[in-house]
């Protein structure tokens, strides 16, 4: 008998191309311009707008309009039925040439994504680190010999990501950029929640303001 190997317990990663199209895109681009933006703490070549919690800045919200659908397909798909879901806050990144972003986790939210304003040079693509369940010793086998494929690779690069192109991921995903060898990329990122979660009967409700 063929034994099966079962991939059990994979965490979804959703990639929509084209969410915006380019007059879109244009036009956003056009009014983030006039936003304040901040250096990034550990790297001088990123910066960030102010995240707006709440209801959001009408120039953001223009972008958010295509996006509710798939994000509610993909609380689907991590919740098992269809909510309504809040963005309760975003921002936009501005990456320079040589920026980066060190790996990070968001908080108190469980769906995060990215929404790209410009094309990314395949170095700055989103990159998922496989999280660590446990605290004592690792010993891994990483070597030129070692084949990596789903169950050994500690870390997965998102493929060409152009312009309008969507991520979706799970919020408590590690995730983070490296050295930007390309040009200036622009992309909008954003937490969201859903209105409630019910385990059997006990439930938890979630106010966004």
């Amino acid at each position: 008998m063929t034994p099966t190997t079962h991939a059990l317990f994979p965490t979804p990663v959703m990639v929509v191309h084209k969410i915006l199209d380019k007059l879109q895109v244009a036009q956003i681009n056009t009014d983030i311009s006039r936003m304040d933006f901040s250096s990034n703490a550990k790297s001088s070549a990123l910066a960030h707008s102010n995240s707006a919690i709440g209801p959001l800045d009408p120039v953001l919200q223009k972008a958010f309009s295509p996006i509710k659908g798939k994000l509610v397909a993909f609380g689907q798909e991590l919740f098992g039925e269809e909510l309504n879901w809040t963005i309760k806050e975003a921002w936009v990144n501005i990456l320079e040439t040589g920026g980066h972003q060190a790996m990070h986790l968001h908080a108190n939210s469980f769906i995060s994504g990215v929404v790209y304003l410009t094309d990314s040079h395949p170095s700055a693509n989103l990159i998922f680190q496989k999280p660590e369940s446990h605290t004592g010793f690792v010993f891994s086998n990483f070597n030129a010999r070692s084949e990596l494929n789903p169950f050994t690779a500690a870390r997965w690069q998102v493929p060409e990501i152009k312009a309008g192109d969507l991520i979706l991921f799970p919020s408590f995903m590690m995730h983070g950029v490296a050295s930007n060898e390309g040009e200036q990329r622009i992309s909008l990122a954003f937490n969201a929640i859903p209105d409630k979660l019910d385990s059997w009967g006990y439930s938890i409700r979630f106010n966004p303001d």
